[in-house]
């Protein structure tokens, strides 16, 4: 099974771009993927709350799809009760984007909204070129996904990752030759997670590059749905 940990459904401002749910699905189907784990964009560029609720509406339309709920730190009031809201509706995966809100992983209120999600048992992707962010999530303890981890940042990153166990490193940026088997030679292949940033972004080249790598088949087959599954308990909730 292909699971994309790493999609985004609705509408992009500034770009034109269609980043529609069917958008999404027409290119699973081509690539064969079986499932995406789906935030929507309007929790991204707008309003959280308002994005969960949006994630919730589509992910209940299609059974192929995990939901990611949104946070973002510079509306840290109501995240307590949001993570709480969405751990009651079944979602495990919560998701920060300092890339495209503009904020510091070392603000107190991000390391705040982190410190929740450790405390509610909740698995963090959070984007942000690393080494910037590094710090804060190494002093976590429960399973944080890079998504924003680039082959240009890896030395950092296999540095850390060989720390702490609990760092997760997505596929979506290590497209240079041999950056997949580098780090699975480095932090074990258990640890990489495959991600595309579809549709915003074109699927095909993140899982070209995991099928183009040396791991063998069983590696590559955790690497595009197994390890994600193992973190998720092997199951995703109620959806």
């Amino acid at each position: 099974m292909i699971i994309d940990a790493d999609t985004l459904v609705g509408f992009w401002p500034g770009r034109k771009v269609d980043i529609s749910v069917e958008r999404l699905l027409g290119l699973m189907a081509r690539y064969g993927v079986d499932r995406a784990c789906v935030c929507s964009a309007r929790g991204v560029c707008y309003d959280y709350l308002e994005g969960n609720a949006e994630t919730q509406e589509i992910v209940s339309r299609y059974p192929n799809f995990i939901p990611v709920a949104t946070l973002d730190p510079r509306e840290y009031i109501s995240c307590g009760d949001e993570i709480r809201r969405q751990l009651a509706l079944g979602t495990r995966l919560f998701r920060l984007f300092p890339e495209y809100q503009g904020w510091n992983h070392s603000s107190p209120a991000a390391r705040r909204v982190m410190q929740m999600l450790q405390d509610s048992g909740a698995i963090l992707m959070i984007g942000g070129a690393p080494p910037g962010g590094l710090p804060e999530i190494c002093a976590l303890e429960s399973p944080v996904i890079l998504t924003g981890a680039h082959f240009y940042q890896l030395a950092d990153v296999l540095a850390c990752a060989e720390e702490y166990p609990h760092i997760y490193v997505s596929t979506r940026l290590l497209i240079a030759p041999g950056a997949i088997d580098v780090t699975a030679a480095h932090i074990g292949h258990e640890r990489l997670i495959f991600g595309s940033h579809a549709p915003l972004v074109y699927q095909a080249a993140a899982l070209r590059t995991v099928q183009a790598s040396n791991l063998n088949p069983a590696q590559r087959d955790a690497v595009l749905g197994g390890n994600l599954l193992r973190l998720l308990g092997g199951t995703d909730g109620d959806h």
